[in-house]
């Protein structure tokens, strides 16, 4: 039936089919658990829970958690093994690069091969080893706030201070985006064939099509420009998380130009909270 999961800062997680709220609610002996991560998985959400364990929920609200997870912070991330089981950032990275800590996103590109990246910068991954250090080979100190897999071998990594283009064609290579130089990147998704979307902290959401890119702020009619965090519904909608409500922004692109049709939910259409994250 299509739909929508919502986290918030206090009142647990909401599940938004077709536009009616549905509320799930923790425990009554934790009833303001905070959750650092939302993810979905073959139509299940992962909320990632700060005493480090991983609560599954299906769309019938009956749930599974996972504990014991080994996470010295917020759970930031989730991959799934091959049998679709969870398990965490930490929990990923430690398994093939022993001693290494913090790692707050992950794309894993083939089975023993990763990209990660941290509080302090990133790192590729190939059969146990760690093959490249931005840290070591590029100086790059920044803490890592998403990752986005473009094509195989290329790669966006957002930043708390830039973003940034990584390649891998037999010869590692990092170059900086100087539209968002000094900028907070907060969130970096793909949607498929060259269309990917960078979330900022202060200048809205941009869309890239190719080489080409095309802004979504407050002068578009978005309700902030404090991004959050942005999810593809298909290749015409995208949700946005802001400090202010949520904006659902139905979006057509041309090859020079960008249509948008934006609609936002705030605390008065029944969400607890104006900052969706």
């Amino acid at each position: 039936q299509g739909g929508l999961w919502v986290s918030s800062l206090y009142d647990g997680v909401f599940f938004v089919p077709n536009f009616n709220v549905k509320k799930y609610e923790f425990s009554k002996e934790k009833p303001n658990t905070k959750v650092s991560l939302l993810t979905v998985h073959n139509n299940h959400l992962y909320a990632g829970l700060p005493d480090n364990s991983i609560l599954e929920i299906d769309t019938d609200f009956k749930n599974v958690t996972y504990n014991g997870i080994k996470e010295p912070s917020d759970i930031d991330a989730i991959i799934f093994d091959e049998q679709g089981r969870p398990f965490s950032n930490f929990d990923a990275a430690a398994r093939w690069a022993k001693g290494l800590s913090v790692f707050t996103k992950i794309i894993n590109i083939t089975k023993d091969t990763f990209l990660v990246g941290g509080s302090s910068g990133y790192g590729f991954f190939a059969q146990g080893k760690c093959i490249y250090s931005g840290v070591v080979e590029r100086g790059l100190f920044k803490r890592v706030t998403g990752l986005c897999q473009l094509i195989n071998n290329k790669f966006r990594i957002g930043t708390a201070s830039g973003l940034y283009v990584f390649t891998d064609r037999g010869k590692f290579n990092l170059q900086e985006d100087t539209v968002f130089k000094n900028q907070r990147i907060t969130a970096c998704k793909l949607l498929g064939r060259g269309v990917y979307a960078i979330g900022t902290r202060g200048r809205g959401v941009y869309i890239y099509k190719g080489d080409k890119h095309f802004e979504i702020n407050e002068n578009r009619g978005l309700v902030s420009n404090l991004i959050e965090d942005i999810f593809f519904e298909n290749d015409s909608t995208l949700w946005v998380g802001t400090y202010k409500g949520l904006c659902r922004v139905w979006f057509s692109l041309g090859k020079d130009s960008l249509l948008t049709k934006i609609t936002t939910y705030t605390a008065e259409d029944g969400l607890c909270s104006n900052q969706v994250n």
